[in-house]
């Protein structure tokens, strides 16, 4: 477990020191056979990973390794449960397939030709259609279904011309199954992740409404629906906030947001306490909340919300300790990496150097876990997957020492 050693305000993140423990962890990692393909726990995360270290060290046979993994995906589609699915999903289905092989274009691992592009055209359509029904289904997660569809398609409006027509529609499905009243707006989960009980509105990034909402302010970033998405993603953090509790006062370690909320309980009652879990990371928690107000203040251009996100963006950087976070491990979904990139991002939108402060603090206790287990020798032999193994932590030192941006995290809604 990591302790805490330094204050929140430490000097900037090492690059030098980065770059070596990189090499280590990547000399150590070794490209096992892994049991499936999917982009958060399989052979498409290694594809990211592999494509990035090539972008930065030109190495051809991390080029062949990323074409050589890809190829085995695709062969494997719909055969089985180990491999990428026909379906939306980001984790297993062809949204993440997609976002894959767009990262791939943009670092120089594949050529864009005509056989590829019709093959992603075809993506398109099959999640177009696939997000409609699940959104009728209020199937919303981020990670397993209609959301993590929606940013993968905002990220193809510029290549293929059709794909604003598919984002009308999914914008109007999404509008049909909203709930608004004077509370504000919200959407339910109830996927695969979220809860079947009606009352339940999940507030996270993975599984609810930061994540929902972040997707669509990449389809407002492209220039889509913009009129219908303003005011949905208005109303939606009426909601939110409704449910926010001022950071002056709370206890060290407590959050802003609740990762759910039980509507059949009014806001502030003791019973809803337990919704208020003391986590810090990507997946839930204030984190997301923090980056949803800071993008929305800016596209939408609503200082009241920057001013907000500041406050909560303070509350969580005085919580730079593992006690009371939950924050175990170096891993991107609730551990140091995923902190270290997420105030990474925050600061390059908003010039704060308070998330400057913060990247440098997690940054380094990822560095300290990565190291530590580098030289005890011991749970580095297996590569693991993107959101919960060692490649998503190289992918974070990747981007302290990178000179072009590598926008991998894109696929975690952070670029």
């Amino acid at each position: 477990m990591l302790t805490e050693t330094e204050p929140c305000a430490s000097v900037a993140s090492d690059q030098a020191w980065a770059e070596q423990t990189l090499r280590r962890l990547h000399d150590r990692l070794a490209p096992d056979a892994l049991a499936e393909d999917g982009l958060i726990t399989g052979k498409l995360g290694q594809v990211v990973y592999c494509a990035g270290l090539y972008q930065h060290w030109g190495d051809d046979g991390l080029a062949a390794r990323a074409k050589a993994l890809l190829r085995d995906v695709l062969a494997g589609i719909g055969a089985g449960p180990a491999h990428v699915r026909p379906s939306t999903g980001l984790s297993r289905g062809l949204a993440g397939l997609g976002l894959v092989l767009d990262l791939l274009y943009g670092a120089g691992v594949l050529e864009r030709d005509d056989h590829l592009a019709q093959y992603l055209r075809g993506i398109d359509a099959f999640l177009r259609d696939h997000c409609i029904r699940q959104i009728g289904e209020q199937n919303l997660d981020y990670l397993h279904a209609s959301a993590g569809a929606i940013n993968y398609l905002a990220r193809r409006v510029p290549h293929n011309d059709r794909v604003a027509g598919y984002l009308d529609d999914i914008v109007a499905a999404l509008l049909r199954v909203g709930v608004a009243d004077e509370n504000g707006l919200r959407f339910r989960n109830f996927g695969s992740r979220g809860s079947t009980d009606d009352r339940i509105v999940n507030l996270s990034l993975a599984h609810g409404m930061a994540g929902i909402l972040l997707a669509l302010l990449g389809v407002h970033g492209a220039g889509v629906a913009r009129d219908r998405i303003g005011p949905v993603v208005e109303a939606g953090l009426h909601f939110l906030l409704r449910h926010r509790r001022h950071p002056d006062g709370l206890p060290r370690y407590a959050n802003v947001f609740p990762n759910s909320v039980d509507e059949g309980v009014p806001p502030g009652d003791p019973e809803n306490d337990a919704r208020y879990e003391p986590f810090l990371g990507w997946c839930r928690g204030d984190m997301g909340q923090l980056l949803l107000l800071h993008r929305a203040a800016a596209q939408l251009g609503n200082p009241e919300w920057d001013r907000i996100a500041a406050g909560v963006g303070a509350h969580t950087l005085a919580r730079c300790a593992m006690a009371g976070t939950h924050v175990q491990d170096a891993f991107l979904c609730h551990g140091a990496a995923g902190l270290a990139q997420m105030y990474r991002r925050l600061h390059e939108s908003t010039g704060l150097d308070q998330y400057r402060d913060g990247y440098g603090f997690w940054l380094r206790h990822a560095l300290r876990a990565t190291d530590a287990r580098v030289e005890a020798g011991t749970g580095i032999g297996g590569a693991g997957g993107l959101l919960y193994g060692w490649p998503g932590v190289g992918l974070v030192l990747l981007s302290a020492v990178l000179e072009t941006d590598y926008p991998w995290d894109g696929i975690l809604l952070l670029s």
